[in-house]
Formats: structure tokens, sequence, C-alpha cells
């Protein structure tokens, strides 16, 4: 070919318009893409129709729910990594039960404030508080069937063999009556311990029926701590049935008894107490118990401050105050026990009382001073010993012995200011009077009518009569001599006729 002819076919490929040239190229690059398209969809499709032809049997199974066990192990184990939960009621759960029934060991039941119509079941180890025991209030009426050995009692807050946990900041109000008089009835309580030692603190408990807090079986030993437990039918507190544990610093007024130990065995610390205004008696310690009463203010009580009866009984009673109670500050009726160091003041009748022929307390630096009759008396055939005690200013004796058989160990005492005597024996009365001071009274030192105590190394001065009043019928004896001096009328009187 000739070079022109080959310049003439370049000029007139130069002269194609653009574009052509560019409709071209972009044809060109929709037929790739398409075909790279329906080489990626055609192979995808086929795979899911393969998977839909598949049989049942050879498709994988997807895994089953865990069972409720699996379930709790795996929130156990939870808990065990994250720690104690808070569970909040009623944000998290709707009632109080529900909320225990979830909780495990650690975890704490918080309850806003509220009134829950509940019968609560406790659990081991958790802890439930409400925000304030006047506005947390669990409430719950219970019928008055229950008997005496059931296995449930349907109340406000019932706890069965829980030896760890912690309540507080609720109040608790059982508020059915129940005026069953048969045998073996059981009065349904506002909070009721079986053989449990958790810690009740800064709660409120009442029952139209039976306690405030009952606390039974021997292996109960709860610490109870500023509760108030107020006009209960019978109890604030209860110890029963081999119980022991702690009662301290509670409000326990208006009740029938303020706090009741009961039952051989029964052993409870009861410290710093307030006991007032109760029916019967501010504390009410029988039938075998023993245990202590120790800085309890006991006072304006309808019958004793402190009331310890049978034979066995023996609790130590010591530094409490029993104060303007309608009959005795302490009263120990064939009862044992130490008693000491305790104000018995402005009570209807005498500061402290022992009676009954079981009865054998020993009494030791007491203050008995301004009560209606006696500071201390002794009659019905009581034992015992009195050393140490201040009986001053009451309105009949300081010291009385009363009653045939009667006879106590009177020592060391100082008994001065009161009305009659100083020392009184009474209505064939034996007894011992040794080293005791009788001064200042306004009859006589020491008093015998128709009685034979031992009367030994006594001082008896400044009284307004005599130092020593005593009759015909009378038979003292003698040991040391006694001491006299500055008595308004003399020493001695020995023919003294006594009015019946």
């Amino acid at each position: 070919m000739r070079l022109e002819e080959v310049h003439r076919l370049l000029d007139a490929r130069k002269r194609v318009p653009f574009w052509i040239q560019v409709g071209t190229i972009c044809l060109m690059g929709l037929i790739f893409c398409g075909i790279v398209f329906w080489g990626l969809l055609i192979p995808a499709e086929k795979r899911k129709m393969a998977r839909v032809e598949t049989p049942a049997s050879q498709v994988q199974q997807a895994p089953s729910a865990p069972p409720a066990t699996q379930v709790k192990q795996e929130e156990q184990k939870r808990q065990q990594v994250t720690g104690p939960q808070t569970r909040a009621v009623p944000a998290q759960y709707e009632t109080i039960q529900a909320a225990i029934d979830a909780a495990n060991v650690g975890d704490t039941v918080l309850v806003k404030a509220g009134v829950y119509q509940e019968a609560l079941r406790f659990k081991e180890g958790i802890e439930l508080r409400g925000e304030n025991r006047d506005t947390t209030i669990v409430r719950f009426y219970s019928p008055p069937t229950s008997i005496v050995g059931q296995a449930r009692y349907t109340i406000p807050l019932e706890i069965r063999n829980c030896a760890t946990g912690t309540i507080s900041n609720i109040g608790f109000d059982q508020e059915r009556s129940d005026e069953r008089t048969d045998q073996n009835v059981w009065m349904a309580d506002a909070i009721e311990l079986f053989d449990s030692s958790i810690t009740i603190e800064n709660c409120r408990a009442h029952s139209e029926a039976g306690a405030g807090i009952l606390i039974t079986g021997t292996k109960s030993a709860p610490t109870l701590v500023k509760n108030e437990c107020r006009q209960s039918k019978e109890c604030g507190i209860s110890f029963e049935y081999g119980a022991r544990g702690r009662a301290e610093n509670n409000v326990c007024e208006g009740n029938l008894y303020g706090i009741m130990a009961r039952g051989s065995g029964t052993s409870p610390e009861l410290v710093n107490n307030q006991c007032r205004n109760n029916e019967v008696t501010g504390i009410l310690v029988k039938q075998g118990a023993q245990g202590k009463a120790e800085g309890n203010v006991c006072e304006q009580n309808k019958q004793d401050g402190i009331s310890v009866n049978d034979s066995g009984t023996s609790p130590e009673l010591v530094n409490n105050q029993c104060r303007s109670n309608a009959h005795f500050g302490i009263d120990l009726y064939d009862a044992q026990g130490r008693v000491g160091g305790n104000v018995c003041e402005k009570n209807h009748w005498s500061g402290i009382a022992a009676s009954g022929s079981a009865a054998a307390p020993e009494l030791a630096n007491n203050q008995c001073r301004s009560n209606e009759v006696d500071g201390i008396l002794f009659q019905n055939g009581a034992r015992g010993k009195a050393d140490g005690n201040l009986c001053e200013s009451n309105k009949a004796s300081g010291i009385s012995v009363v009653g045939f058989r009667t006879s106590p160990e009177l020592a060391n005492n100082q008994c001065r200011s009161n009305a009659k005597a100083g020392i009184y024996f009474d209505s064939g009365a034996n007894g011992r009077a040794e080293r005791n001071i009788c001064e200042g009274n306004a009859s006589s030192g020491i008093i015998i009518s128709a009685s034979s105590p031992y009367l030994s190394a006594n001082k008896l001065g400044n009284n307004a009569q005599y130092g020593l009043v005593y009759g015909k019928s009378s038979k003292p004896t003698f040991g040391t001599k006694n001491a006299f001096a500055g008595n308004g009328k003399g020493n001695t009187l020995t023919n003294a006729t006594f009015a019946n």
C-alpha cells in the first residue's frame, strides 16, 4: 500500500465523532457488570434451594431453654462473681416475699415506704431492711384458727431455723384479735422466731392476739436492739422454752407484760430496756427460767416492776430501776436468784418482796427508798439473805420479816428515817439480824412482835422512841452486844404490847 493511502485512512479514523467513542466505552462497561452480577446470583440461589430441600433429620436443632435448676446454679455463679445484690420492693419485685424468695445469702431486700399486706417467711443469711419502721409496714390479719405445733403460722413475719440474717426499720402489725380459750390454741404474734439467731433492730411489733416478738426453741439466740413493742395483747417480747439471746434498748409499753422469760433452760440477757405502763409487770421471769436483767427501767406498771415466780427460777437482777409501780418494785414469789444494785423507789407497796416457803433470794446493795410500805419485805416462810442494802424513808419499816417460819439473814443493812421501825419482825418470824445500822426511824430501831429472831452487833441509835422493842410473847436471842445511843425514850422496851 502506498504511503498516501495509509495517511488517508488515519485521517478518516481521526474524524470519528467523540460521543460515539464514549458511548462505546460505557456499553462495554455495562456488559461486564452484567456478567459479574449473574455469575454471583445464580450460585447463591442454588445454595438457598439446596437448604430448603434438605431433609429435617439433617437440620441442626436449636438449643432448648435450660432447666430451672440450671438457671438457679447460673444465678448463684453470677452472684459469686458479682457479689451480694440489692433487691428493691416494689421497684424490682411487687411483693416483699417475692424478693425474699429470689434473694441469696448476703443479699439485701430493700423495702420502700408503704403498707404491705403480707405474711412473710424469712430466709437464712439475708438482710431485710425498710426505710422507716413507722412508714414501712407489714400488716396482716391472722385467722384465729392456729393451734400449738403447726409447721407454719400465717403471721406478719415468721422466722424458722435461720442462724444468720438481719431485719431492720420495718413495722410489723398483726391486726386480728383472738378470743379463744381452748387448750392448745396458738395466739398469733407479730414476729415469731423458732430456733433462730438473727438480729432484729429498730423495728416495731404489735399483735392484737399474742406477743409483739416471740422467741422459742433451744437453738434460738437472737439479738433484739432498739425495737418498739407496744400495746400487744400478751407480751412485748417473750423468750420461751429454752431460748437465749439478748434484748437491749427496746421499749416495751402498754402490753400485758413488757418482757417475759419462761421455761427451764430459757436464759436471755435483758439489758437497758424500758418497760413502762404494762398491765401486769414490766419484766416477768417464771417456770424455771434463768438469765440476767441489767440496767432496765421498769416503772408505772399496774402490778410489779419485775416479777420472778416459781421454785427453780433464779435470774440475776442487777442495777435495774423499778419506780412508781402499783405493787412491788421487785417481787420474788417462791423464787431464788441474785438481786443486786437495784433502785426500788416510790412503789405503792414495798420496794423488794420475797414471799413463799421456797423463796430464797440474795439481796445485796439495793437502794429501797420512799416506798408506800416497806423497803424490803420477807413474808410467808421466805428465807434468803439481805446484805448491804440501803432502806430509807419508807412509809412503814426499812425491812419487815413477817409470818411463821419466815427466816432470812439480815446483815450490814442501813435502815434509816423510816416511818415505823428500821427492822420489824412479826407474826412468828425468825431469822438473824447482824451488824445492821438502824437509826433515825420515827418509831424504834428494831421491833419484835410475837417472833424469835437472833440479834447481834446491830447499831440502834437516834430513833424517835427506842433502840429495841419486844413484848412478852417474843423470845429473841442475842449474840454480840447491840449498840445503843441517842434514842428518844430509851435503849430497850421489853414488855411492849402490840395492837392486832
